[in-house]
């Protein structure tokens, strides 16, 4: 029998999903499909008889910085290329020449997760090889160096110039072996093999969303891009043209600071600290902040604050001349690429030009990696102090980040240009099923970013945490 209240659920469902531009997947107990309509790519099955319907994750799951690792370590294997693979979950970094794993060692430490100074995950390359090397950062001789990353390293158990070994605890980002392993691997590596860094942190977890049988209709909005996805497991709430390529206006600083973050010569202690004497050349046309002028020194990381809070060009501009421009924005596209942001591309440091660009996908991935392994860059969007490497001299600095009072706002970062017109990356925490869930917003191209991502929240709230 033909059953028609079922039919026509499943009629409004597929309007609902394709006004709203949603990829959504509707599962039963069997997961049965029933109807399937391409484009838009919807997938719809027949609903459980309760009050709402779970939707699995979408297509977002297969473009992680996860599923790119291990897809590059296949490929590797298939290829019977040597490579190192260090795996930060279970503590075990592995040699392979010719695909084939060659010698394993132990992880003894590695970088504190959630710290400044946490591993980052991604592939690189062996930079820079060094028998010993003394730390400006930990102040400490490192045995059988091997550089993958800026300031991150292998290396054997560290020492101090007195010669007391480190304590366990000791790190700052670097991953420490044995000094006779290392000393060992030392020997059998070269410059330019692959470092593969792989971590757990970025596999989508199995939350599942209840889409409501009555979910409201997509709201207006300005922006010619958005996105608006749990940072967790991938899912998509809303989005209008995710793979658009547009102006990043200030956005952008996200990333110098990620770069400045893994490149800057930074120190526990202030007279060892490397520091930058601001010259002419960086005085950005535009952008000014009153304290940063001509002549004056700042350590590198005093410079975050204006960069991240006041969206500062001549911050941005100073930590890359200080590394070389070229090399600096060089970097930046490098580790898009590690990120699978495979539609960005930099040409400045501070996102004025309008061929600094990327999409709202992108985004969602350079979100995930902050969010993971440089929370702490986030945390300063938001206004948090941290001492690490010395008081920060800016006073009165106004916080540009718009929803930085906001108590479920994890960080994030506005823009703002002629080309761009109004851009920004969000981040809040949502509760839903008594979890709570990050979720981030993308806006690009938008008349008014505040109100378009403030009715993107609400939406989502309203019809996936029960709550306007």
């Amino acid at each position: 029998m033909i059953n028609f209240s079922k039919i026509i659920l499943i009629l409004i469902l597929v309007f609902l999903s394709i006004g709203s531009g949603l990829v959504i997947r509707l599962t039963n107990e069997a997961n049965q499909t029933v109807v399937s309509i391409n484009p838009p790519a919807i997938k719809v099955v027949t609903p459980p008889t309760e009050m709402g319907v779970d939707i699995s994750v979408n297509s977002l799951q297969n473009r992680t910085v996860k599923s790119l690792l291990w897809t590059i370590k296949d490929t590797f294997i298939s290829e019977k290329k040597d490579f190192i693979e260090a795996n930060l979950s279970d503590m075990r970094l592995k040699l392979y020449q010719k695909g084939e794993v060659f010698k394993e060692y132990p992880i003894l430490v590695k970088g504190e997760e959630g710290k400044w100074g946490e591993t980052p995950a991604g592939l690189f390359k062996i930079r820079l090889r060094q028998k010993n090397h003394f730390s400006s950062l930990g102040h400490v001789y490192m045995p059988w160096n091997m550089v993958f990353q800026g300031n991150y390293s292998i290396h054997g158990w560290p020492y101090y110039p007195d010669g007391t070994l480190t304590s366990r605890s000791f790190s700052s980002g670097c991953i420490n072996l044995s000094t006779n392993d290392a000393k060992e691997l030392f020997s059998l590596s070269e410059i330019g093999l692959p470092v593969l860094v792989l971590k757990d942190d970025f596999r989508n977890d199995d939350f599942t969303y209840t889409i409501p049988l009555d979910i409201s209709k997509p709201p207006k909005i300005s922006a010619t891009a958005y996105l608006a996805a749990d940072l967790k497991n991938g899912f998509v709430f809303l989005e209008n043209n995710p793979n658009l390529v547009l102006p990043l206006a200030s956005v952008t600083k996200l990333m110098t600071a990620l770069i400045a973050s893994e490149y800057s010569l930074l120190s526990f202690k202030q007279e060892m600290a490397s520091s930058i004497k601001i010259t002419p050349e960086m005085i950005a046309p535009i952008g000014e902040i009153p304290d940063i002028k001509v002549g004056k020194r700042f350590n590198h990381f005093a410079l975050f604050y204006p960069l991240l809070m006041s969206s500062s060009n001549d911050a941005a501009e100073a930590l890359a001349i200080s590394q070389n421009k070229n090399s600096f924005i060089k970097l930046m596209n490098e580790r898009a690429q590690s990120l699978e942001m495979r539609a960005t591309n930099f040409v400045d440091a501070y996102g004025y030009n309008e061929n600094t660009v990327s999409n709202a996908e992108d985004l969602f991935y350079l979100a995930k990696y902050l969010f993971n392994n440089r929370r702490w860059i986030l945390d300063i969007t938001r206004g948090k102090i941290f001492d690490n490497f010395g008081p920060i001299t800016f006073k009165d600095l106004k916080n540009l980040n718009l929803f930085y009072n906001d108590l479920a706002f994890l960080g994030g970062k506005v823009g703002a240009t002629p080309a761009a017109k109004k851009t920004g990356l969000f981040l809040f925490n949502l509760e839903v099923k008594g979890e709570e869930r990050p979720i981030a917003i993308v806006i690009l191209g938008s008349e008014d970013n505040q109100k378009d991502t403030e009715v993107i929240l609400n939406w989502v709230k309203s019809n996936f945490a029960g709550s306007p």
